[in-house]
Order: C-alpha cells, then structure tokens, then sequence
C-alpha cells in the first residue's frame, strides 16, 4: 500500500501537478485548498506527509503549523512530517524559525519531479530511522526503569562490588535493619559492614574476595549503629565476556528472627533432654535413696540405743541423703538451664539458678 500524502495549497493547477508526480511514484494524495481543510484532514485521512504552501490566503502556512503544534488535539500526530513550499524570495529567518518548531524541509518553487520525490523519501527514510531509535530508546528507557523499580523494590538489601571488594551499588534494601543510606556505603569496602571479630565471618570473606559463587552465605552484618545483625548472603560473580571477574552481585536477607527461633528451639531441646534425663536420675535414685532415708529415719527413733558418735553420723547420712532428694524435685523443675564455670573450659549446670 502506498505512502499517504497531505497537500495544503490553495493552487489548483498545483495540485494536479504534485498528484501526477506522486501518483506516478505510487504514492496516494488527499487535496486540501485551504489550512482549515488540510487540518481537519490531518486527523480523519492519517497522512504520513504533509505537504504545506507558504503562501495561501486567510491562513498561511505558517499559521497553519504553529497551530497544529500548539493545539492539543493534534498532539499525536506530531510525528508527521512536513515539507513547506516556497518561493525563492521567502525571508531566511522566517524559514529558520519554522525549522526550529519541527518543518522538516523547505522546498523552493518551481521545483523538478526527480527533485520531489528525493525529498520525500530522504524524510520518510530519515522518519523511519528516527522512529526505530524512539522506538529503541523507548525500549530500553522502560527496561532502565522496570529493572532499576524491581531493584530498588525487593525486600532483600542488594550490593554491588567491584573487583577491589568496594561497594559501587546499594538499592536500600532492608535499610531499616542496617541504618545505611546509599551514599554512606558507596565506595566503601564491604569489609567495613562486616564483623571481623568472628573468626567465621573473615573465613567468609575470603570466598567473597575471590569472586566464587555462593548460594548461601551466614555472615554478621555490622548496621551503622554497631549491632551485629545476622545475614544470609546470595553472591553471584560478575564476570566480563572473556571470563574475567571484575566483581560481584550481593544479595542479602536479615535472618535475626529465624536465628532467634534457631536459639529458642535449641533451648526447648535441651530443656526437653534435661527433663528426660532427671525423670531418668529421679527413677534411678530415687528407688534406692527412699530406702536409706526410711531406714534411717527408724534407727533415729531409737537413738536411746546409739553413742553420741553413732547418732550424729546417722544425724548426717540423713541430711545428705534429705539434700540430694531436693536436688532431684530442683532437677524436675527447671525451666530454663543456666551453665556456670566448672574446670578449666568445662563447665556445668547450675540447678540452683536454672530454677
């Protein structure tokens, strides 16, 4: 289907002219004789060129541009070219400014056939080039956009950095946890955000340096107010064509609510082998110690038959044998087990601060 082109002149015989040159080239032609006209045309015919004479009566052309550019109902047809027909004596500062407001060419009278049609196909080829750049700058404008608002937006806080291991990128992910704003981390070493003081953590670090790849990564975090928040960290190298590293992709996520579920499970754990262990230890003692304490109580009641010695060894077995009873009803009831400093690194539970 052939280009559809707009004359606006108020020459009949130009007409004819320009519409046999254009029929020839296979192009198709809608006349309008005066700007009113032409205007109403740019909407309901669509033209992907508009020819515009200079000079008509009650509007020239001119005036007809300077309206289809300012008025809004015209707006999306801003992408259609025109070409202005002059007279070789039309002042250059009038043309200047025409051009300036979007006039794509002007073209003097008289003018060849061969001379038109280049015209018009050098605009409809440069329009075309044009409009897949917009279209291409578009494109990647919106990609720019859609990646850069999926990044900024993602829960986890995200970290790029460069061969050195200095941060060049930080979304402000999770910023409420590490009280960093951008600028205060960019072009810092992500080594100063992160606990040196455990040992395991500069272990980590060193898989950081080299650029490996981690799925998953535990490291403390250190947050601008000094907490040491832990973080599980996803690395991904950053690598150029030819496979040379220059850095890496840091995601991270705060785990402090899963490690303190992590301590309390540990907890209910251990609290649970400790119950198993003393209803174990108040079977096991118990049977016997009930015994002892039954029969001494007995020969006690007949301390008239023992020696003061006798009696007060009697006197001591029972108190002993009475002590370790109360240590099992403490061991039963321990609520949460609390170690105290034994020998040397071992260390023991303290039943009476467990309760």
């Amino acid at each position: 289907m052939g280009k559809k082109i707009l004359l606006i002149d108020d020459n009949q015989d130009m007409h004819l002219l320009i519409g046999y040159i254009l029929k020839k080239s296979g192009f198709k032609m809608k006349s309008a004789f005066i700007g009113e006209e032409g205007l109403q045309y740019i909407s309901s015919y669509k033209p992907d060129l508009v020819i515009l004479d200079y000079m008509m009566p009650k509007k020239n052309g001119p005036e007809v541009f300077r309206e289809f550019i300012s008025e809004p109902k015209y707006k999306k047809y801003h992408h259609i070219p025109f070409i202005m027909l002059t007279a070789r004596h039309t002042d250059e500062r009038d043309m200047d400014k025409m051009l300036e407001l979007g006039i794509a060419v002007f073209l003097n009278k008289p003018f060849g056939q061969k001379e038109l049609i280049n015209v018009i196909q050098n605009i409809m080829t440069t329009q075309k080039i044009q409009m897949k750049k917009d279209n291409l700058y578009r494109a990647i404008s919106d990609a720019k956009d859609f990646l850069t608002n999926l990044v900024e937006n993602i829960p986890s806080a995200l970290f790029i950095v460069d061969a050195n291991g200095e941060i060049t990128y930080y979304n402000g992910g999770l910023q409420h946890v590490l009280k960093y704003t951008e600028d205060m981390l960019i072009n810092r070493p992500f080594k100063k955000i992160v606990d040196l003081s455990d040992e395991k953590n500069r272990e980590s670090l060193k898989l950081l340096k080299r650029g490996e790849e981690v799925a998953h990564l535990e490291m403390n975090l250190l947050s601008s107010d000094g907490r040491r928040v832990p973080f599980n960290l996803s690395v991904t190298p950053m690598t150029y064509k030819k496979g040379v590293k220059h850095g890496s992709i840091i995601i991270g996520n705060d785990i402090s609510e899963i490690k303190r579920l992590e301590a309390v499970l540990i907890e209910k754990e251990k609290l649970a082998t400790l119950a198993e262990t003393a209803v174990a230890l108040n079977h096991e003692i118990n049977n016997p110690l009930s015994p002892i304490l039954g029969n001494i109580q007995l020969l006690l009641a007949k301390s008239g038959d023992f020696d003061p010695q006798t009696k007060k060894k009697l006197e001591s077995i029972r108190r002993n044998a009475e002590r370790i009873h109360e240590i099992m009803k403490k061991l039963r009831s321990i609520k949460k087990p609390v170690q105290s400093e034994y020998l040397g690194d071992v260390k023991m539970l303290d039943i009476q601060k467990s309760n």
